[in-house]
């Protein structure tokens, strides 16, 4: 039987954004089956909570979406609320089992917002069920003190459920933070990186810029990235060297402050995909020495990765031609080690080499160096 040999191996480099699955390794191109497979994919949900004052009383609000920022409409979110020096103080009892709707509104649906209370006389909760927005609300006359609130949703067949907490001080302002703009993408590949906090104290329905106020901003981790005071438009801004946000994948950001005499303690959290650019090298290649071989006995293939901060250490290369993947390898300490295996049609093959993130969420892209 004749069988074809490459001589030559045109390799260029592709931008892959995408992120494949990776474990312990890749399995080469197997012939799909006539028939298919049926693949269930289930989502995951978000519960963002906080709570003020209006009129001594609380007013706990949020929101409930899923993992692609959608809100999940119509929608039961139980919240037990204990005050945290007594969580079986008879006056908050009392207080959240005539917890009611926020809205006063007349051209809601009759569902949107709505709140009853379930549960034991003694130890009762609050569900609230999500507006068109995934919005929820609900007040009640609670002892003016430090509280703690569990939010939950039980999930659907398509969503996995979700549960949140939630500290709040009701003797003291509330304060809201948050980042202005809001980071999601954050890359590695600058020295520095900038973000922007703003303080808001919002107290008997109404807000305003709070300024004078020490807030601290974190990683995931809570190594502290930096300290700031807010000014008189109540902002605080932050200059963080690439290298303290932590390693490439999904992460996020904390911006909080420790509460005073007069302000409430506050935490804000931004979630992030911190990036880097990768650059895959073929050194053989580069050093013209890449012979001809038999494709179909496999064909080794060592390619060097590496990113602007470092050898890369985990993920993985495909290499394709055309549609089909015909060798796959892990990184390992900055190396992947294929073997191409195929069927050549003709005297040469185009190659294709792609960085596959690490399962967990790392995200690095490939470029041509």
């Amino acid at each position: 039987m004749n069988r074809a040999v490459v001589p030559k191996f045109l390799v260029r480099w592709a931008l892959c954004l995408a992120v494949l699955a990776w474990t312990l390794g890749f399995p080469l191109c197997a012939p799909a089956r006539a028939d298919g497979i049926r693949i269930h994919v289930r989502g995951t949900a978000k519960i963002v909570a906080r709570a003020s004052r209006d009129q001594g009383e609380l007013i706990l609000s949020g929101s409930l979406v899923d993992d692609a920022g959608q809100p999940l409409p119509a929608e039961s979110v139980t919240i037990h609320v204990a005050r945290e020096s007594d969580p079986r103080d008879a006056n908050v009892i009392e207080g959240l089992r005539a917890a009611r709707s926020c809205d006063r509104s007349t051209d809601r649906p009759p569902t949107a917002y709505g709140v009853r209370v379930v549960g034991p006389t003694d130890a009762p909760e609050v569900v609230a069920v999500t507006d068109e927005g995934g919005r929820f609300c609900f007040r009640a006359k609670l002892v003016p003190d430090r509280h703690v609130a569990h939010l939950s949703w039980r999930g659907s067949h398509l969503v996995d459920a979700a549960d949140a907490d939630l500290a709040f001080d009701l003797s003291r302002q509330g304060l809201v933070l948050r980042f202005d703009p809001t980071p999601r993408i954050v890359s590695l590949d600058t020295p520095k990186v900038t973000f922007e906090a703003a303080a808001l104290v919002e107290d008997d329905g109404t807000t305003q810029a709070k300024p004078g106020l020490s807030l601290v901003l974190a990683n995931e981790k809570n190594a502290e990235l930096g300290r700031s005071t807010t000014d008189t438009s109540g902002r605080a801004r932050y200059t963080v060297e690439t290298a303290k946000l932590g390693p490439p994948g999904r992460g996020s950001l904390h911006v909080s402050f420790a509460g005073d005499a007069q302000t409430a303690f506050a935490v804000h959290v931004a979630e992030i995909e911190r990036r880097v650019k990768v650059t895959l090298r073929v050194p053989a290649a580069e050093r013209g020495e890449l012979t001809a071989q038999v494709p179909e006995d496999g064909i080794p293939l060592a390619v060097d990765v590496a990113s602007t901060i470092g050898p890369v250490t985990e993920g993985g290369v495909e290499a394709h031609v055309g549609d089909v993947v015909i060798g796959a390898a892990p990184v390992e300490r900055g190396i992947a080690r294929l073997t191409l295996t195929f069927t050549a049609e003709g005297s040469e093959a185009l190659v294709r080499l792609r960085y596959v993130p690490a399962r967990r969420g790392s995200s690095h892209s490939a470029r041509r160096p």
